[in-house]
């Protein structure tokens, strides 16, 4: 009985706040909801970022941080120019410190065997190492046949400027392994060792 004079109550509220209810016309302007394409939002700040610039420079900036990282030299290294020409040999050979096996446990040499690469590959066209901040060392390298290394500078645009293939001795691995101080230097192959010759007069 209760429950049914309860729903009774309920509904008279119902009715009565529906009979008071009252229009009130229309309040300011009324739009669709509408979502922008956030694609077509993006596409519009990078065309208005391209207009102004940002782009570019962001780009610009990029590719020097890019490069400064790059052609970074190791701390206390200065590549001197070579006063007069010299010559010596660089025996590539080295000691194997285990056997050397193929996968099915063949042995192809055992430790304590000596091998020289130049045996069995021949090293091709000259290395030429030079500084790439010396102007006079990379006019004189540009009339060389062999690969041009850069020890130092942005082997990059010297290579955009004159459509040539440069090179660049990232962390200096060649360096140290060649023990190379003076600039130009070229390495080449004679018999079974390597021939560094430091170039005096290259000018």
């Amino acid at each position: 009985m209760q429950l049914k004079l309860y729903a009774t109550n309920l509904l008279l509220v119902l009715m009565i706040s529906l009979l008071d209810a009252k229009d009130f016309g229309q309040r300011g302007h009324l739009f669709p909801i509408q979502e922008d394409n956030l694609l077509k939002v993006i596409m519009e700040r990078l065309d208005k970022a391209k207009q102004d610039g940002l782009i570019g420079q962001h780009q610009k900036a990029l590719l020097e941080r890019t490069e400064e990282h790059l052609f970074l030299i190791p701390k206390g290294f200065v590549p001197l120019k070579s006063d007069s020409s010299s010559v010596r040999y660089y025996d590539p050979s080295i000691t194997l410190s285990n056997d050397l096996k193929t996968a099915n446990g063949t042995i192809l040499a055992k430790k304590g065997d000596v091998f020289n690469p130049l045996k069995k590959v021949e090293f091709g066209d000259p290395m030429i190492f030079i500084d790439g901040e010396d102007a006079e060392q990379c006019l004189w390298s540009l009339k060389q046949n062999g690969q041009i290394i850069f020890v130092r500078g942005n082997s990059i645009r010297f290579e955009e400027q004159h459509q040539r293939p440069i090179f660049y001795d990232q962390h200096h691995k060649l360096i140290e392994k060649l023990k190379l101080q003076r600039f130009p230097s070229v390495i080449s192959q004679e018999g079974e060792k390597l021939k560094i010759e430091e170039v005096g007069d290259f000018k």
